[in-house]
């Protein structure tokens, strides 16, 4: 992910800081929702940019407009397609938004904070792992899919119960 920018800094032309966005590509960034929430979006695509502007900004002059149609034409213009992004996701719920991405099948991602990631579906509990019956869900920060574990041998139920995670690194399920 740095060859960009180690060829633009190579070049005489080193990018300069902008947070979650990127140098070279646009909208790519956090836009905040009428509710409050920050959702991170990368278009990177002339085709993509369609796509978000038709159905997801729903403006389809937008996608039409020959000022935005490539990625190079967004970049130099990055305040204003940024705005333009910003002004939508400020009218727009979580909820909807998300609804448009997934039928769009736009990739994007809610940014969370410690109590919202807490509260995360794929984290069942607050260690960040769970063993229910044979299977082990760990999640990090992205889903991951559940996994067979293999079944403690009688002698280790009760270890089981005390340090699930020792058990299973024993058996070779688990990372130590």
């Amino acid at each position: 992910w740095m060859t960009v920018p180690l060829l633009q800094h190579e070049g005489g032309m080193p990018p300069r800081r902008m947070g979650l966005a990127h140098t070279s590509i646009a909208p790519y960034g956090v836009f905040k929702t009428s509710d409050g929430a920050d959702i991170l979006i990368s278009i990177q695509s002339d085709r993509e940019w369609r796509v978000l502007a038709e159905e997801v900004l729903e403006d389809k002059a937008l996608a039409r407009d020959p000022l935005f149609a490539t990625n190079v034409d967004r970049v130099k213009r990055r305040a204003k397609t940024d705005a333009r992004v910003a002004e939508i996701f400020g009218k727009t719920t979580e909820a909807a938004l998300t609804a448009k991405f997934d039928r769009a099948q736009i990739a994007f991602a809610r940014v969370n904070d410690p109590a919202l990631l807490a509260t995360h579906p794929h984290l069942p509990h607050h260690g960040g792992h769970a063993v229910r019956e044979d299977r082990v869900s760990r999640a990090s920060g992205a889903q991951r899919r559940h996994r067979t574990a293999l079944r403690p041998r009688a002698g280790c139920r009760r270890a089981q119960r005390k340090n699930p995670r020792r058990v299973l690194w024993r058996q070779g399920v688990a990372k130590a």
